[in-house]
């Protein structure tokens, strides 16, 4: 399988997929929704599943249709269990909360057949046709757009990586932030941002203090807000509201 053909399954299948859920959310909720963790219309898991599945059959080529198509099914529901683990241990080592619903194991244990049945069945019958396609395809144009659509993802990954290691950070210099202006007034009616006023003569000591965090919490929260509208069980309105508190306080500090 060459890399011309990995990229194609990847492109197709992950855009593919995030049709399917932008339509289901839409039809469920009315709205439009960015599902995925990547900002552009692709999701990894279903672009990396079919590819994985692919590679895993590769040794069996050979072999007869009665042999490959069981193969070809028991490969695709472990599938489906591995990314489907992975992406919620993923989401449950950046936000130390869940993505998706755990607590109904029943529920997602149907919701694992159901995707290992559908994998089963796009590899089986859809994807002999999705390789001809590709195979059809070869052509210098496409292979440039090929290499700038890899270009657009791996520059799409390095952004979203990289604001969903910041999140951590923001949240902790947000409640550090937030502990310091509580202590320095404790009034819950006041607004957070308004409490900066209370600090006095430690407004000079409060500034040496957070100044490590300050780029932080001014920087963009579209990425965050977007993960948390597309996986809305992560439940970060109160942090989001907080960092945009923060975001305001600095804006009047400077203003000063």
């Amino acid at each position: 399988m060459s890399g011309y053909t990995i990229l194609c399954m990847f492109l197709v299948y992950g855009f593919a997929g995030w049709v399917f859920e932008t339509i289901y959310t839409l039809a469920k909720t009315k709205k439009f929704v960015n599902k995925g963790f990547l900002q552009g219309p692709v999701l990894a898991a279903y672009g990396l599943a079919p590819v994985a599945v692919s590679a895993a059959l590769i040794p069996f080529e050979s072999l007869s249709g009665w042999i490959t198509c069981p193969l070809t099914v028991i490969i695709s529901f472990a599938a489906a269990f591995v990314f489907e683990f992975t992406s919620a241990l993923v989401f449950k080592k950046m936000f130390s909360k869940d993505a998706w619903d755990r607590q109904n194991s029943k529920s997602n244990l149907i919701k694992n057949l159901v995707l290992g049945a559908v994998l089963s069945l796009v590899m089986i019958f859809v994807q002999p046709s999705v390789e001809k396609l590709i195979d059809k395809t070869i052509s210098h144009k496409m292979l440039l757009f090929l290499t700038a659509a890899l270009i657009i993802l791996f520059v799409d990954t390095i952004y979203s990586v990289s604001e969903a290691i910041n999140i951590k950070t923001k949240i902790s210099a947000a409640k550090e932030i937030e502990q310091i202006l509580n202590e320095a007034n404790p009034d819950d009616s006041i607004k957070i941002y308004a409490k900066t006023d209370s600090l006095g003569e430690d407004r000079a000591e409060f500034n040496k203090k957070t100044a490590k965090y300050k780029r932080f919490i001014v920087s963009n929260n579209f990425a965050y807000s977007r993960l948390n509208t597309a996986y809305p069980l992560l439940n970060q309105q109160e942090n989001l509201k907080l960092l945009e508190d923060l975001r305001y306080m600095y804006y009047l500090i400077s203003k000063n």
